[in-house]
């Protein structure tokens, strides 16, 4: 969730706005890969259904936990994820 924070204050936008990109990205990114809400489960321990399609719906903001699952299971580090949130 630091990183979260981090990201979110350093880029002077709302958070509501720093969410819906940050969930924008998270599918954009899934949908690049081909994987699907239901597959992630396959790619990331611990990363249910429902809490993928908590984040994409921006019911929910990933724990420090599920932000570095989520970009292992994408193949990419937790910084491109972020980065391209603040553009």
């Amino acid at each position: 969730m630091l990183l979260f924070v981090k990201y979110f204050h350093k880029s002077g936008m709302k958070y509501e706005t720093f969410q819906k990109r940050f969930a924008k990205r998270v599918v954009e990114l899934r949908k690049q890969k081909g994987i699907t809400q239901e597959s992630m489960e396959d790619h990331v321990e611990g990363l249910s259904y429902r809490t993928m399609q908590q984040i994409e719906q921006c019911r929910t903001s990933p724990n420090l936990r599920t932000l570095f699952a989520l970009a292992q299971g994408l193949g990419i580090k937790v910084r491109d994820l972020l980065d391209e949130i603040e553009d």
